[in-house]
């Protein structure tokens, strides 16, 4: 709901609290009813309890409500239905000291979450009103929707997907909103047959999905590339440096998160996957930031330390990968633990849409503060190393000095190309989908060819494939030769005999 401020309001929670009141008036008499029990009830404005909401030309006060409620006297439920769909573009209004206040009711996919996230409200900067009525009797709820008017058919959980609180059915890619669809205790969803048919309608118009093509055509390119590079660093020893060997991490790291991101977007999974995959996705793109991190901090000490290093090349590479993946494990593990407690043992905080982090408190903490500080620190290390690179003399027979620039400027694309477009993609998740949402998914979709580009297809790697194919060509000949001669010397001894 959303009002026009014409007065400033100097009580947020008193204000809340006769918003509430009236609204409850306002139900009874538009439905008219009397015996109602309200079981559950939140009421989040976008304003702070703390301070007073002051009035400026064309000030908003927006209002999320969300309601349970069971309605204890006999109804023509038909009649009533209408009525209860007919709320979501009706007006009333509300008398607070001498003034009124006129409030519009509007569908709000943020009022529909706002009962998952009741744990989570008292650490919000946001004024709230929370009622949880506890009953002995137990309830069936329907969503007030469409759905409650129509003649319906149901999808089975392998024909559909949920992305930001939209039913994607995945054989038309077609989006329905958040009042179009139900999902069943049976895991299954329903939709109006009405819907069905303007979707069958819009598919035959649409054609060919183009954009779909594209995405699911690098996302396979992609990881098909980080399997070769990979597989590449396994089979020449010599590309199995401390730098080669924290590429392999990285690319360990970047293939797991990608095929999980994948699997979520076009996959239907139960809630338990749920939970599971998003938990490993979590940690996968934490560890690929923190991969990106050792590559930049081993450039910078390469460089730029003027401290000698101690340890052998065995205990860097183990200090390196229980910093990449031990440190990304006790945050997740952090998030999981605080996140349980603090929501009375409801959830784990990882369910919703995309199978990630549900609650505000944890996205930040847990995923944007340590990618933020990693970029940081990742900056002050790329840029006093390119600092010192050019500051260097450059001598011929520096042949790892060299390599270490090589290394440098490819690491410095890859953070340049990896933040750019995870930032692009966190800005996405705030913004409905659009043209900018394709572009991102596809720029994120080549990661792993980028990877692929910048550290396999080169003359050095050229060069070792084409000499391991002349030396097993030249292994296959020998043998061939040896294998003739035996049989010659064979058929010589069976003469002289």
């Amino acid at each position: 709901m959303t009002t026009e401020l014409v007065h400033a309001i100097d009580k947020p929670l008193s204000f809340l609290k006769s918003v509430r009141r009236s609204f409850t008036i306002y139900l009874k008499s538009i439905l008219n009813i009397q015996k109602v029990t309200v079981t559950s009830s939140v009421f989040l404005a976008n304003s702070i309890c703390a301070e007073n909401i002051t009035r400026q030309n064309g000030t908003k006060l927006n209002i999320s409500l969300y309601r349970k409620f069971v309605i204890r006297e006999y109804v023509e439920r038909s009649n009533l239905e209408e009525k209860l769909i007919s709320l979501q573009n009706g007006y009333f209004v509300v008398r607070y000291g001498r003034k009124q206040y006129n409030f519009k009711l509007f569908k709000n996919v943020e009022a529909l979450a706002a009962e998952s996230h009741i744990s989570t409200l008292r650490y919000l900067q946001r004024c709230f009103l929370k009622r949880i009525t506890r009953t002995k009797d137990s309830y069936v709820y329907s969503h007030v929707n469409k759905l409650l008017l129509c003649k319906q058919i149901e999808f089975d959980t392998t024909e559909f997907n949920i992305r930001f609180s939209k039913l994607i059915v995945l054989s038309t890619k077609i989006e329905l909103d958040y009042d179009e669809y139900a999902i069943m205790s049976s895991g299954k969803a329903r939709i109006c047959l009405k819907t069905f048919r303007k979707m069958l309608a819009e598919d035959k118009h649409e054609g060919i999905n183009v954009w779909g093509i594209i995405e699911v055509t690098c996302a396979c390119t992609s990881l098909v590339c980080l399997v070769v590079t990979f597989i590449t660093y396994c089979v020449f020893p010599t590309l199995r440096t401390l730098p080669g060997k924290i590429n392999m991490c990285l690319v360990f790291a970047m293939f797991h998160g990608h095929a999980l991101f994948y699997f979520i977007l076009y996959v239907s999974r139960p809630q338990v996957a749920c939970l599971i995959i998003g938990t490993l996705l979590h940690y996968f793109w934490l560890v690929i930031f923190g991969c990106l991190n050792v590559c930049s901090f081993h450039m910078y000490q390469a460089f730029s330390s003027e401290t000698v290093v101690v340890f052998s090349e065995v205990k860097r590479l183990c200090m390196y990968i229980a910093y990449s993946y031990g440190v990304p494990a006790i945050i997740v593990s952090s998030n999981v633990l605080f996140t349980y407690i603090y929501s009375d043992k409801q959830t784990f905080g990882y369910a919703g849409d995309m199978c990630f982090l549900n609650h505000q408190l944890s996205f930040v903490f847990s995923f944007i503060v340590p990618i933020t500080l990693i970029c940081c620190t990742n900056v002050f290390f790329f840029t006093t190393t390119v600092m010192q690179i050019v500051k260097r003399p450059k001598l011929e027979n520096e042949g790892q000095i060299k390599l270490n620039r090589i290394h440098t400027a490819i690491y410095l694309k890859l953070f340049s190309v990896t933040g750019i477009s995870w930032l692009l993609q966190i800005i996405d998740t705030f913004l409905p989908m659009s043209v900018f949402s394709r572009i991102v998914s596809v720029l994120n979709d080549l990661q792993g060819m980028f990877i692929f580009w910048s550290f396999i297809c080169n003359k050095r790697i050229f060069n070792l494939y084409l000499k391991s194919c002349r030396s097993n060509l030249n292994k296959t000949v020998k043998e061939i030769a040896e294998q003739e001669t035996k049989s010659i010397e064979l058929t010589t001894s069976k003469q002289e005999e």
